[in-house]
């Protein structure tokens, strides 16, 4: 228990000290040689839900909110998704005349990621100007790669904090 509480300091003083991209080659190296569960999650929790990250994220889909096409809604949305690996991928919806072929911000996110190899997701913010949570199907897609990621539901009113389950309580396996 000292060992293990021990550990869970010097990593929260490793990401106090270091940049995101060397932590996350130090939490790696170091996992490998303790082996340790709890100290594992404890890593992950302060490597993934860093405010630095939130607010990176946060940033970034505002950012690329700007890009949306929505001629029809009116509604440009943007998103942001964090990898384990400390990779941010983004989207934007993009809409078509035939409604159905629309794409949300949160899967053009996701699919890019996908589409460079990423499988393991641990965080994704979404923004547009007024309050909007993510679709029933964004949140399944996003259930397929990740158990339970938090999501942070960003607009000019301020910002809120929901993990997966939350949203999506019973989502459908195969």
């Amino acid at each position: 228990m000292k060992g293990s509480l021990l550990l869970q300091r010097s990593l929260f003083a490793i990401v106090s000290l270091l940049s995101h991209k060397d932590y996350i080659c130090e939490k790696y190296n170091s996992i490998r040689r303790i082996r340790n569960t709890k100290c594992l999650i404890f890593a992950k929790f302060v490597l993934n839900l860093k405010t630095m990250d939130m607010k990176k994220l946060i940033h970034l889909a505002k950012k690329v909110s700007e890009n949306a096409y929505a001629p029809y809604s009116k509604l440009k949305v943007g998103a942001a998704i964090l990898t384990k690996t400390g990779k941010i991928f983004s989207g934007c919806n993009v809409e078509n005349a035939s409604y159905s072929l629309t794409i949300c911000a949160e899967r053009n996110a996701l699919f890019s990621a996908v589409a460079s190899g990423e499988r393991d997701f641990v965080a994704l913010a979404l923004y547009s100007e007024d309050k909007m949570l993510p679709c029933g199907a964004c949140l399944q897609v996003l259930s397929e790669f990740s158990d339970d990621m938090t999501i942070f539901v960003a607009w000019d009113g301020g910002v809120e904090e929901y993990r997966l389950s939350e949203l999506l309580p019973k989502r459908f396996p195969l």
